[in-house]
């Protein structure tokens, strides 16, 4: 059974006992009601999980889209597609499964502001990769 007739199920479930509730008070028998009330509170339990499976389902996608999108290249993660972008930080990508954008400093050395972790990046070159800001360029 696929999440979203587990959902529709649920639903009926609830409708279901909020029905026979609303039978067992007007016949005023409390052993019913109480039944029908931990019914009904396991229901929606059961219907609180499967929204907590939906998220992390949509999260685990996400994340392995990510990946599927990424390649290794010579101390770095690039998003490879139409266009190369990066760096991205190896430590955040492969523990975390996000995608942090490691930031320049001298030479072939870039940062990670997340971990703060340093990485010899050689598959970046300041000129193609990361133009020098204009303050520091000469003019």
């Amino acid at each position: 059974m696929d999440p979203i007739q587990i959902g529709t199920t649920v639903a009926i479930v609830l409708d279901g006992i909020k029905k026979a509730r609303e039978v067992s008070k007007r016949t005023k028998d409390a052993d019913t009601l109480a039944v029908l009330l931990d019914a009904q509170e396991a229901a929606l339990e059961l219907k609180e999980e499967l929204l907590n499976v939906r998220a992390e389902n949509i999260g685990l996608k996400e994340k392995l889209t990510l990946r599927e999108t990424m390649a290794f290249d010579r101390g770095a993660h690039w998003k490879e597609g139409e266009h190369r972008d990066g760096p991205f930080c190896s430590r955040c990508l492969e523990a975390d499964g996000k995608a942090i954008r490691l930031t320049p400093g001298y030479g072939q050395n870039h940062g990670c502001p997340e971990c703060k972790n340093n990485f010899e990046v050689t598959s970046a070159t300041r000129g193609r990769d990361f133009p020098l800001p204009i303050s520091s360029a000469r003019l």
